[in-house]
């Protein structure tokens, strides 16, 4: 039978509400609410996809926002927030389910699917974020416009992380099997609270003259993980310490000698930018400034408290509630020109310089030899390259834009896992710069609006070069003299080209703005290549089958099993539905 392999049920709500007690305040209230039920496609589940976990995510968003104006020339916005975010993932809600199997029935040999056995895996993460927020702003003089804030954020994480285990009785397995969820302190669980902190400030002058408009800022930023580091990283585990002086403490007693507080983070950040008139209609433009971007949370926490397991090599890369944030400079130079009332060009080119850019560290060795890596930051990277811009705006019944983009991204490393990987492969970290994985040299979109009467049409074309993969070598291609020490993203992806198409029309009924519409997304169904075979550069071709043998254990064929779904992007996907305003 037909069933849905990534099936998803979504509802969306959103409400929102703005009136003014006096004439000089304004109150807006928003609220967002989301709950997604669905299950992703999992390659290995097909042929048994009741066994697969399921996903819960659920989320609100609480916002009002008060403007009053002080005066014609001067204003400042309030705003407060608060989000949460809840995502769950199992095969069962009851972590006891009598249905869950035993993890053996999942035992099977490569390239075969699943046909009996439940995913034992089990996550929780939740996310609470308060906001507050204020700016300030005032034409000061005919000259300068002044603007200046300031933005705290208050976050609090859960996290829960395991695969349900047998459970033993004095050590034995139960039989029938009976699953357990790990002990906190188990190395196979990762589990961790921590309540990161945020908060920025900043003053902006816009300085107007007749032949020159300058734009000059400064921003302050704040940022406190709430994390802890390890005191000796060569005995992580709290729960499991390899000196002799810590294994009669208990775990309280133990705290101060393990971890210590991280570090809190202050950056100063200017910014400048300055516009030339070069004619009524024409200007030259430039800017300057530096950013700042808070690590990805995964980052500072990932695997939780180091539970790094007593024994095994290359255990992994744990989380370093230490990082720095990484610091961007931005430089931008460009030419705009409008023409004709509705046409714009713009031609701007950008480089952006990055440094602190996050990876993996050097291998660390315990008191027992055990290895594994702590994130830190290291590498660099640079963007550069050029916009070209050429739009119409709305008017005539008709808009368009034309947007193409050149640009080349390199770096250390894409990912900060790929230098562990590196180090525990060839021994070796990265010594030069390479393509990194969004590294698309050209992209071009086209848009068209056309709107009459309340009928709507647009359509989007996008064209773009492919993105960089590393090639590897197979037993086949290696039998047949081809060798390794092939650079990593050193060759590129096919091409890509989509049109996606949006018709609507909207009425009035009772009082109601009724938007009927249909969406089309790739309208050509062109069977867009995004994920390609190391060996090959192809999406429905490996080598890498040419050595494996039949098997009468493999219910399926090795063909059959490398026709990997997440190699193509998605088919022509069409939508219809309804938009109600009042």
């Amino acid at each position: 039978s037909i069933i849905a392999m990534n099936g998803r049920k979504n509802l969306y709500g959103q409400g929102n509400i703005s009136f003014s007690p006096v004439q000089e305040l304004k109150i807006n209230l928003e609220g967002l609410y989301s709950k997604e039920d669905f299950r992703d496609y999992n390659h290995e589940y097909r042929w048994n996809p009741d066994g697969d976990v399921k996903k819960f995510a659920k989320s609100y968003n609480a916002t009002a926002t008060i403007t009053h104006m002080l005066s014609s020339s001067s204003f400042y916005t309030v705003k407060g927030s608060y989000f949460t975010k809840d995502f769950k993932e199992y095969t069962y809600e009851n972590p006891y389910d009598s249905r869950y199997q035993h993890p053996d029935s999942l035992n099977i040999i490569a390239y075969a699917f699943r046909t009996k056995g439940t995913n034992l895996h089990r996550f929780y993460r939740q996310t609470n974020t308060f906001l507050g927020k204020i700016d300030f702003n005032s034409q000061v003089l005919q000259e300068h416009l002044v603007k200046f804030g300031a933005e705290v954020k208050s976050h609090q994480m859960k996290f829960d992380d395991y695969n349900l285990e047998p459970a033993r009785l004095n050590g034995v397995p139960i039989e029938p099997f009976q699953p357990s969820i790990p002990g906190e302190d188990q190395t196979n669980r990762v589990k961790y609270d921590n309540e990161p902190f945020e908060a920025s400030a900043y003053i902006q002058d816009k300085i107007e003259f007749e032949s020159v408009i300058i734009n000059v800022g400064l921003r302050l930023d704040y940022f406190d993980s709430n994390g802890k580091v390890l005191v000796d990283i060569k005995d992580p585990n709290i729960f499991a310490p390899l000196r002799p002086e810590m294994q009669s403490l208990s775990i309280k007693e133990r705290e101060p000698y393990f971890y210590k507080d991280a570090g809190t983070k202050f950056q100063v950040s200017p910014r400048f930018g300055i516009a030339y008139p070069i004619s009524a209609t024409g200007v030259v433009h430039f800017s300057y400034g530096h950013f700042l971007q808070i690590p990805p949370f995964q980052y500072l926490f990932q695997n939780g408290p180091y539970k790094i397991p007593n024994s095994g090599i290359n255990v992994g890369v744990y989380g370093n509630p230490d990082l720095e944030p990484q610091k961007t400079i931005m430089y931008e130079i460009g030419f705009r020109h409008e023409f004709f009332d509705d046409f714009l060009i713009d031609i701007t080119g950008f480089y952006r310089d990055v440094r602190d850019w996050i990876t993996a560290g050097p291998i660390i060795q315990t008191y027992n030899l055990v290895t594994y890596s702590i994130f830190t930051n290291k590498d660099y990277a640079n963007v550069k390259g050029i916009t070209f811009t050429f739009n119409k705006r709305f008017s005539n019944n008709f808009a368009f834009d034309l947007n193409y983009t050149y640009q080349v991204a390199e770096g250390s490393n894409s990912s900060p896992e790929d230098e562990y990987y590196a180090a525990i492969g060839s021994g070796e970290p990265s010594l030069f710069l390479i393509p990194m994985d969004w590294d698309q040299n050209h992209l071009l979109n086209a848009s068209l609006l056309v709107g009459i009467d309340g009928w709507g049409a647009s359509l989007i074309a996008r064209y773009g070069t492919g993105l960089p993969y590393t090639p590897s070598v197979t037993q086949y291609t290696a039998d047949r003299g081809i060798t390794s020490g092939l650079l990593r993203n050193s060759r590129y992806r096919p091409t890509q080209f989509t049109i996606d198409l949006k018709l609507n029309k909207t009425f009035n009924l009772m009082g109601l703005d009724i938007t009927a519409f249909l969406k089309v997304f790739n309208l050509l169904n062109n069977k867009v290549t995004v994920n390609v075979f190391g060996d090959t550069g192809q999406p429905d071709f490996t080598t890498e089958t040419q050595t494996i043998g039949y098997d009468p254990s493999r219910p399926n064929t090795v063909e059959e099993y490398i026709k990997y779904p997440w190699h193509y992007g998605e088919p022509r996907n069409v939508q219809f539905g309804f938009e109600i305003s009042f």
